[in-house]
């Protein structure tokens, strides 16, 4: 090899990255920054309240159905009132959650959560719990989902499976609990003192989410592609 040859510098990262992009296309959204551990406690804290209060049904049912005047069986439908639209709104919350950050729209979505949840500890009919349980539904679908997928953008790869394991083992935990306790602490006080508490709760880690700092997604422009590729 010439001298003239080793005096040629190799190309820098820098002098790599300035690759020509197509014109008009605007920059593609990547993964999430680096997960901040408070800000994933949190996100861990709304999948619990999520878990919780979906299993808060079931155990409180007869006591629904003796203030309401009505059967255990249609009080049984609250339930359905509310897996329906937490299966259905999931595709709803993707497309936000990609044009947004993940972190905003389980916030958000924990936010309208927990209002519906509190607001149900009044509600003067099964009807008007039945509407308020699809609204709260509807909510909650923003949540886990979008939760898990934070934690795969976020979280670096070689901690992101006991991550994703931690979030699964939360929400576990919090239909575990709630299940157990639901019915004794509606026994000793009521059903509704069980919605407005678990409204405040989640109304509380609503909010930290929301002020806590926003981490959003770094961005990538597509490269120009000659005949032969990149």
């Amino acid at each position: 090899m010439s001298r003239k040859e080793r005096a040629l510098p190799e190309p820098t990262t820098a002098a790599a990255a300035e690759q020509p992009v197509l014109e008009g296309v605007p920059p593609q959204p990547t993964q999430q920054g680096p997960a901040a551990p408070h800000l994933l406690i949190m996100i861990m804290a709304a999948v619990f309240m999520v878990s919780a209060e979906a299993r808060v049904i079931a155990p409180i049912l007869p006591a629904l159905a003796g203030d309401f005047r009505t059967s255990v069986a249609q009080t049984g439908l609250l339930i359905t009132a509310y897996t329906i639209p937490y299966g259905v709104f999931q595709i709803v919350y993707g497309p936000l959650a990609d044009r947004f950050s993940r972190q905003q729209v389980i916030g958000a979505a924990l936010g309208l959560f927990a209002l519906g949840t509190f607001v149900s500890g009044f509600a003067p009919s099964l009807l008007a719990l039945t509407i308020l349980r699809f609204v709260t539904g509807a909510a909650a679908a923003g949540v886990i989902p979008v939760a898990l997928a934070y934690v795969g953008d976020a979280v670096p790869y070689a901690q992101r499976q006991a991550a994703l394991g931690r979030v699964v083992s939360i929400a576990s935990l919090g239909g575990v609990v709630s299940a157990a306790l639901g019915g004794l602490i509606a026994t000793i006080a009521t059903w509704r003192t069980l919605f407005l508490a678990y409204g405040i709760v989640a109304l509380c880690v609503a909010g930290v989410l929301l002020r806590l700092p926003v981490q959003r997604a770094r961005t990538a422009r597509p490269r120009k592609q000659g005949l032969l590729g990149p």
